[in-house]
């Protein structure tokens, strides 16, 4: 699929799904820095008021392309690494997201984003860097109006689904999940979304690690979930066709958790690794109302 910057509405809902609005914050002559907010809906959270540890990657991305992108002009980037470390579980929001460039080269750029819990004393919530290659568009990128801004949109106009419902997440086996590709969860290069990707990436461990506790309990239901707390995460390749196929693969485990590598292939496209990434995952506890 050809990229289309020029249109606002191709390759943009999944930066909309996340219900993010961006305001540049840079200062004059300083490198770009971004501050975005994001109101927390009940579809972004599960039963223990934990955050989808995708949605949580997906804003890094979109707001650590953004300032990527913003340092390259007239260039524009598509992401090639993603580290991610969560230190909360549970949420209030809404969340503030703050970016800062890290480097800008010939050929990539580097930002900095960090995540805080407004509704919680602006505790914080995780800290991510976002790596990006520099890329021309072929009718080039169109003229982006300064300071930067990026609104979400009116929220009953957004789809009002899940995470799972949304990125068409689909439990394949113990250790296999999928995801079908529409041109809703593609970028503007017409190429799959890098929070597509990491929601894969993290739903494919989570789901591994689950399926491994269960069997062993021999049950399929067991106490606390585990979650993604920290996530490294290379893109190899892009995505372009699907379904991509996340498959889990155990390297160690801990008292408290696990740790698990994941490759991801476009099965449309030869069966492609488009990325890869390794996941250590943390048993959820729920907070002390002593302590919180």
């Amino acid at each position: 699929m050809k990229p289309d910057f020029h249109n606002p509405h191709f390759g943009r809902l999944v930066a909309k799904y996340s219900r993010i609005d961006i305001n540049e914050t840079t200062l004059p002559e300083g490198p770009v820095t971004l501050r975005g907010t994001v109101d927390i809906p009940e579809i972004f959270l599960d039963e223990h008021r934990v955050l989808h540890s995708g949605i949580l990657t997906t804003l890094a991305d979109i707001i650590g392309g953004f300032t990527c992108g913003l340092a390259s002009l007239p260039l524009w980037i598509v992401s090639t690494d993603l580290t991610i470390s969560r230190v909360k579980f549970a949420v209030k929001g809404p969340l503030e997201l703050n970016t800062r460039v890290l480097r800008v080269g010939k050929s990539s750029a580097v930002a900095e984003v960090t995540i805080t819990d407004t509704g919680a004393d602006n505790s914080l919530v995780a800290k991510a860097v976002v790596s990006s290659a520099l890329l021309a568009p072929q009718d080039g990128m169109p003229e982006r109006a300064r300071p930067f801004k990026f609104a979400a949109s009116d929220p009953e106009s957004l789809p009002n689904q899940r995470v799972r419902e949304f990125f068409r997440l689909n439990n394949v086996s113990d250790d296999t999940v999928s995801i079908e590709i529409t041109d809703d969860l593609r970028n503007p290069w017409g190429i799959v979304h890098g929070g597509t990707t990491s929601t894969l990436v993290t739903a494919t461990a989570e789901h591994f690690v689950l399926s491994l506790v269960s069997n062993a309990a021999g049950e399929s239901s067991t106490g606390s979930p585990l979650y993604a707390q920290e996530t490294v995460l290379r893109f190899l390749r892009p995505g372009r066709v699907g379904p991509l196929i996340g498959v889990a693969r155990l390297v160690g485990e801990r008292i408290d958790g696990a740790c698990v590598e994941v490759a991801i292939t476009d099965s449309g496209s030869e069966d492609r690794v488009v990325a890869e990434a390794v996941v250590t995952l943390r048993r959820f506890r729920e907070p002390d109302p002593l302590r919180s």
